[in-house]
């Protein structure tokens, strides 16, 4: 995987963008060091089931009954992917979530293998009571067209491989699609396939949108994955990282 240069939006309905680094190279953008004092949540973030090699940093989400929100807390791996929410009077009982974001990273190689975001499924902290997430950040999904290809509207297609960590029954992707200035123009439906999305270069969703067309040029394109296509929710969730496309 080669990262050289993040872009500064996330799609419409995705998590806000916290900055950390991909896996196994890249650039750390300093975090909160993990306490050795043990805490209520812990656990492993692993890439391809070994070690990540590298620190990351993790946030943490907090259920308030309505919606999920951030707790504004982090903590930093260790470079084998273990980390510790050290005990902290704003972790209370409730229900969390442990998510990964890599501060919305711009791939330049279709060899990429990392997630771009990943949000765990929830557990409930009782009182004096611990969590442990564990969770892979492994996904090679192979996007066409490739990092810096084209895409002929109405001709092409985008085309992306399952997430191996988790590729079950309920898992569905969606394609989202921004343009050069940062707004996000198009999106497909939710599907439990992967790869072979089609688009016809018009504003809106689905596979044939009646909106303005789309003018040629720089354009970026992901592909995001939910259990059973509740992005953002009370499930797992994610998406890869950006790639970068010519639109004609």
């Amino acid at each position: 995987m080669k990262l050289h240069f993040r872009l500064a939006f996330l799609a419409a309905s995705s998590i806000a963008l916290v900055a950390i680094a991909g896996c196994p190279v890249g650039t750390l953008i300093p975090g909160i060091t993990p306490s050795a004092t043990p805490g209520p949540i812990t656990g492993k973030v692993n890439f391809n089931g070994g070690n990540t090699g590298q620190q990351l940093t993790l946030g943490l989400k907090k259920f308030d009954g309505q919606n999920w929100n951030k707790t504004g807390i982090t903590v930093l791996t260790d470079s084998n992917g273990n980390y510790t929410f050290p005990t902290n009077s704003a972790i209370t009982p409730g229900q969390y979530q442990v998510f990964y974001d890599d501060g919305g990273q711009v791939v330049t190689s279709a060899s990429v293998n990392t997630d771009g975001v990943f949000v765990t499924d929830p557990q409930t902290l009782a009182q004096g009571g611990t969590l442990t997430f564990n969770f892979d950040v492994y996904w090679p999904f192979n996007p066409s067209p490739a990092p810096s290809g084209t895409f002929t509207r109405g001709t092409s297609t985008f085309g992306f491989s399952a997430n191996p960590e988790v590729s079950t029954s309920t898992t569905q992707y969606q394609v989202l699609v921004a343009n050069a200035a940062s707004a996000s123009i198009w999106s497909s439906a939710w599907s439990s396939q992967a790869g072979g999305v089609q688009w016809n270069g018009n504003a809106g969703s689905g596979a044939n949108p009646g909106g303005t067309a789309e003018p040629a040029g720089l354009h970026y394109y992901l592909v995001k994955f939910s259990n059973g296509g509740n992005f953002g929710g009370s499930n797992y969730y994610g998406q890869t990282k950006w790639v970068p496309f010519t639109l004609q």
